[in-house]
């Protein structure tokens, strides 16, 4: 610290108490929001923490300051944190025969709530969905004036509406023998399955809709003008219904015995307790982060890249490629995931 500048000793503090706080963000997604309301609500800052650390790193470097341990260490402990926030070196496996793909998209009701003034939007998406062709499609935030397109182009589905228009779907090419829904008390939002035969073995696949975290344009309003403490109050609210969400659908996973995939909406982050749980619980893989690139942006959220859309799939899968997409036919962007065909090989 002698060879410091004043203002370099004063940035080194900063860092300092920016790592430890990075360092007690590490601990977010192991408390359940059920009761650590409020605290859980700073695992949203967490992608705002590593990025800054990283900056660290690189002032430091470039200064020739022996500091850059610090957030380097810190990034080092926090790696699987870093993973799942930026990723790279993945190259696309060419496709086979028996591989299939899926596609997942919120797509905020095909605009019929005229959020956009884009009255061009749902042919949009019917144009990017049939050139992107996946074997199974999930939409979020479905309405049904939009089901006879989608009804011709697959021959199996499982709709399941939430209220008088909206739901959720999942179109297939595969043969369809079972589906179901977990539908919760107070809210539009649920989650969906369709147990399918995927080259004559049964694949259950889960369409998820979480509550929402109302990280929206409304958030980002709220960081400049509304009441912060109102806001984080109302985000704690939404991570503990979905709590309860994900337990309910944990407890359907661990007695199940059968291949499973789950994909959707979220509506949380990779750093948060009910991500982490979910895939803790059950043994799962994040298509991002076995085959994605780049932040792998999910969410149109103007201070950071966010990632709340996912495709996770049972440790038996093949995850060959992860594709993110950057059209802006609704607030999220859809994510198509393609499975290796050795998937077969295991029961």
């Amino acid at each position: 610290m002698k060879k410091l500048s004043l203002f370099d000793k004063f940035l080194f503090i900063i860092n300092s108490l920016l790592a430890t706080v990075t360092l007690l963000a590490y601990f977010l997604p192991y408390l359940p929001p059920k009761g650590f309301r409020l605290i859980s609500v700073l695992s949203l800052g967490l992608p705002v923490f590593l990025i800054t650390n990283f900056l660290f790193v690189l002032y430091w470097l470039f200064r020739f300051k022996k500091q850059l341990f610090l957030s380097l260490i810190t990034l080092f402990l926090g790696f699987t944190y870093v993973k799942s926030t930026v990723e790279f070196g993945h190259t696309p496996e060419p496709e086979g025969k028996n591989d299939f793909s899926l596609l997942t998209y919120n797509v905020r009701g095909f605009n019929y709530n005229e959020w956009s003034k884009d009255t061009t939007l749902k042919d949009s998406i019917q144009v990017f969905v049939v050139k992107e062709s996946p074997d199974i499609l999930l939409f979020q935030e479905f309405h049904k004036y939009e089901f006879s397109k989608y009804n011709k182009m697959y021959p199996y589905k499982a709709v399941f509406y939430r209220s008088f228009s909206y739901g959720q779907t999942i179109f297939s090419k595969y043969e369809i023998v079972d589906s179901g829904a977990f539908n919760f008390d107070g809210t539009g939002n649920n989650i969906i399955y369709a147990d399918m035969l995927i080259e004559g073995k049964n694949v259950r696949v889960y369409n998820i809709h979480l509550e929402s975290n109302n990280v929206t344009v409304d958030v980002e309003r709220g960081l400049a003008d509304a009441d912060k403490e109102k806001m984080a109050s109302t985000i704690s609210r939404s991570f503990v219904r979905q709590q309860t969400q994900i337990d309910a659908l944990i407890a359907q996973l661990q007695s199940y015995k059968g291949r499973y995939i789950l994909a959707g909406d979220f509506n949380n982050t990779a750093y948060s307790y009910i991500y982490n749980e979910l895939r803790r619980s059950a043994d799962l893989q994040d298509s991002f982060e076995e085959a994605g690139s780049g932040f792998g942006k999910t969410y149109e959220f103007k201070y950071y890249p966010l990632r709340i859309d996912f495709v996770l799939a049972d440790a038996g899968f093949h995850i060959k490629s992860h594709r993110n997409y950057n059209n802006y036919y609704s607030d999220h962007f859809p994510v198509k995931v393609v499975f290796g065909k050795d998937w077969l090989l295991d029961n």
